[in-house]
Parts: C-alpha cells; sequence; structure tokens
C-alpha cells in the first residue's frame, strides 16, 4: 500500500480516477445502448418498461454495493494498517454475507417477478415488456450481484485497472450483444435483456479468475469473530446499499406518481429518458468515490490525516465538476436526449422533455456532491453521518415532497421535487463536512502517527515532524 499513502496525493488520485471513469463510462454506456436500441426498437411503451424495470436493477446493483463497500472499506483500513490476516478475516465473512444475501434476492425476483414491476408502475402492454426484459436477467441475477462487490474487492487487492478492464469488456460485449439480439435476430427487449445479462456473467467471471486464481493479499481464510465482524462490514456498507437503493425507491415513487398525475405512457416515457441520463451520472458519481475509497481508507488505516483531507478536496472538487457538465447538458439538450431514446417521436413528445427534463436539470449537480460525501463518511467510518444522508436521499425527503408537491402545486411541480431533495442533502453533508473540520478534524481525517519513530524514551517527549 506504499504507493497508496505516500508520494503526491494528486497524482494518485488522479490516476485511479481515470480508471474509475473508464469503468463508469462503459458500464453507463452500456446501460444507454440497452435503453436507446429499447427505445427504437418498442417506442414509447418501450421507455415506459425501461423506467419500471430500474428499482429492481438499482436495487440488485446495491445489494452488490452493501457488501462490496462494507467489506472494501474494513480491508482497506487492514491492509492501510499491514494487517493482512484481519483484511483476509472481512474478505471471507463478506463473501459468506454476499453469497446467502444473493441467494435470497434470486428466489424473490424468480417468483414475484410480476408483482414487483406491477408494484413499480408497470400495467398492459408496458408490463409484458418489462417480464420479458427481465426474464433473462432473473436466471443469473446472483452473477449480477457478485460482480458489483467483486469490483470493489479487486481495487482494493492492488488491480484497480484489472477492475476497469473487466468492467470493460462484460460493457463492450453487452453492446455488440445489443445491437445483434436486438435488431439482426429481432428479439427486440427481450434480446436486451440476454444481452445485459451475458455481460454480467462475463465480468464476474473475470473477477472471480482474477481474485480465486491470481489472488496477491485477498485470499479466503478460516473465519474468525464472524458475527462482528458481519456487523461491522454492514454497519460499513449500509449507507452504500441506501445511496444506491435510493434510485429505485425515488423512481417507484416517481413512477407511481407519473401514473396519477399524468395521462398515458408520454410522461413516464420520458422519466424514463430522465433516468437513464441519471444512471450516466450516477455511474460516474460510483466512479469517483469508488476509486476514492481505497485511498481514503488506506490513509486512514496508515494514519495519514493530510493525505485524506487533500483527498477529501480534490474529491469534491471533482465531484462539483462532474455534476456541473451534467446539469448543463440536461439544460442545453433535452430535445436531444429525448430523440436518442425514441425513434421520430412527435413535435409533442419534444415539447413534453423540454417540460419535464429542465425543471430535473439542476439535480445532477447536488446529486454528484452527495454520493461523494456519502462515500467519504464511509470510508472515515462516519456512518451516522452517511445514513443520514442515505435516508434523506432516499426515503424521507423523497417520500415527502414527490406527494406534496403535486398535492399543492401543478402537476409538473412533480419534476422540481429531486431538485429539492438533491439540494437540500447537499446543505446538510456539505455542513457537516464544514463543521466537523473546524471543530472535531479527526472525526473525518483520523490521527496523526508519526512517519519515524521516537528513539528512546528518554528524548524530549517532542514527536518527530509528521507528514
Amino acid at each position: 500500500m506504499g504507493s497508496v499513502t505516500s508520494g503526491s496525493v494528486a497524482k494518485t488520485f488522479f490516476r485511479h480516477l481515470f480508471m474509475g471513469f473508464g469503468s463508469a463510462l462503459v458500464l453507463s454506456l452500456y446501460s444507454v445502448v440497452d435503453a436507446i436500441m429499447v427505445g427504437r426498437y418498442e417506442g414509447e411503451e418501450g421507455m415506459a418498461a425501461v423506467a419500471t424495470i430500474v428499482p429492481i436493477w438499482t436495487i440488485a446493483l446495491s445489494i452488490g454495493l452493501l457488501f462490496g463497500i462494507g467489506g472494501a472499506t474494513r480491508i482497506a483500513s487492514a491492509l492501510g494498517a499491514q494487517k493482512e490476516k484481519k483484511a483476509r478475516g472481512y474478505f471471507t465473512v463478506t463473501m459468506i454475507l454476499l453469497l446467502a444475501v444473493s441467494l435470497l434476492a434470486w428466489v424473490v425476483l424468480l417468483f414475484f417477478d410480476e408483482a414487483l414491476l406491477s408494484f413499480f408502475g408497470a400495467e398492459g402492454r408496458t408490463l409484458k415488456l418489462a417480464l420479458r426484459y427481465v426474464l433473462p436477467i432473473k436466471w443469473v441475477l446472483p452473477f449480477v450481484i457478485f460482480s458489483q462487490a467483486l469490483t470493489s474487492f479487486v481495487r482494493n487487492d492492488g488491480s484497480p485497472l484489472y477492475a476497469s478492464l473487466a468492467v470493460i469488456v462484460g460493457g463492450v460485449g453487452n453492446i455488440v450483444f445489443d445491437y445483434l439480439l436486438v435488431f439482426v435476430f429481432d428479439l427486440g427487449i427481450y434480446g436486451a435483456g440476454i444481452a445485459t445479462a451475458g455481460s454480467e456473467c462475463l465480468t464476474c467471471l473475470l473477477l472471480l479468475v482474477r481474485l480465486f486464481l491470481f489472488p496477491k493479499r485477498l485470499r479466503l481464510a478460516r473465519p474468525s469473530a464472524f458475527f462482528q465482524r458481519s456487523a461491522e462490514v454492514l454497519a460499513s456498507g449500509f449507507p452504500s446499499f441506501v445511496i444506491d437503493a435510493a434510485t429505485g425507491i425515488v423512481a417507484v415513487f416517481m413512477n407511481r406518481q407519473i401514473v396519477t398525475c399524468f395521462q398515458g405512457e408520454e410522461a413516464l416515457a420520458i422519466y424514463g429518458v430522465i433516468g437513464q441520463f441519471a444512471f450516466v451520472a450516477l455511474s460516474f458519481s460510483y466512479g469517483l468515490a469508488h476509486a476514492s475509497q481505497p485511498l481514503i481508507g488506506a490513509n486512514l488505516g496508515a494514519h495519514r490525516p493530510k493525505r485524506v483531507r487533500k483527498l477529501l478536496g480534490l474529491g469534491t472538487a471533482s465531484a462539483a465538476v462532474l455534476g456541473l457538465i451534467f446539469t448543463v447538458a440536461a439544460l442545453l439538450f433535452p430535445e436531444q436526449l429525448a430523440s436518442l431514446f425514441l425513434t421520430n417521436p412527435e413535435p409533442s413528445i419534444l415539447e413534453a422533455a423540454s417540460n419535464y427534463i429542465l425543471p430535473y436539470a439542476g439535480t445532477f449537480f447536488f446529486l454528484t456532491l452527495n454520493v461523494f460525501w456519502a462515500y467519504f463518511f464511509i470510508a472515515t467510518y462516519n456512518t451516522g453521518l452517511s445514513v443520514v444522508i442515505s435516508l434523506c436521499r432516499s426515503i424521507l425527503l423523497p417520500l415527502l415532497f414527490i406527494y406534496l408537491f403535486p398535492l399543492f402545486l401543478p402537476p409538473l411541480s412533480l419534476f422540481y421535487a429531486m431538485l429539492a431533495v438533491e439540494g437540500l442533502v447537499a446543505l446538510i453533508g456539505g455542513g457537516a463536512i464544514v463543521f466537523l473540520l473546524r471543530k472535531k478534524p479527526s472525526r473525518l481525517l483520523g490521527t496523526e502517527r508519526p512517519n519515524v519513530p521516537i528513539a528512546s524514551p528518554a528524548s524530549s517527549g517532542e514527536l518527530p515532524p509528521s507528514e
């Protein structure tokens, strides 16, 4: 871990960020390509179906992050403190938990897929299309969940480039087979589901090969202190679970309210477009957060608070720039976004796209900041703060604003609700960081450890200069 806890902080950060953005780009590309193929083949009903599938997809990914980030946070800190045996213990316990929960989620989706999609807002032909898309995915759901968790483990085992390449290979495969199965073999939305399921299996296989055939520091070991370590992993991972699940939970609220407030599938189809653009923003936000997490955890474990502070600054600035890019893109090109996902949309659809996307645009600026800060709190063991941010983003404020705005304001106000949610959460998260840096910096940065040992007990008592 020497290269992570010494040398140029900025150089190390941007090297990891570049690799994180590489995998995020491919992940978002193949999701967007998936939606584009479906929208152009199935039309508005296809995009409406995509909108109702988002909750299932994000909840599956959030389970992977629950254990991937929860385990990786503990692993990174242990490796930073040069405690490899402890790191392997966390790795083993996390893998056992991951397997058990993945199998449970698999059973739920196998038997209750139609009930879930109906609850998420699908009905009529939209429900039929959503079921066709989910059919191949539900049979390989454990691979979808594992691929998310294993990416974090491979990064923490010293191979961030390999982790990114595994995601890239799976993503490129998905894009190629999307086109072949949807259009060449004329399978439509069902072909898109097959391509997505296959790409997740491929990524998972590549990550398993790296971890178990060519391990570096992480290996399975006989589990000890199982329940204690399970509780620690879950405590560290729960905020990241809620962060990612927030997308699915909010999508449920929005889908149901859109069906209530607007007639027809037009608004739901446009929200499907917004959801895809939001997924791209989230993918890059996760790329930033996941690239930063092992660096923050390792430097915290190695007692390098100045480096942790620099990583906080670099991450916050990067998140702000990233969010600004997505906000400006949504403000300038709402009709182009709709045209990208729909074949020859009617003028009314393009007008609706502007009406619905423009109010939502500012959400992306605050979203990227909130995701990074929540993950920073996880990496520094401020799980309480991360839970507050995550719950406010996923349940408390969305439930309040999404239902109250249309009740007292015009229906269009529904698309301002998430801007209010993310903006208020950003005030809470940013305020907490400023307060802690001024009043309780050790809560965020840890305690400085001298770089050189004290020569003898008879020394002057002054600590040697630290980094």
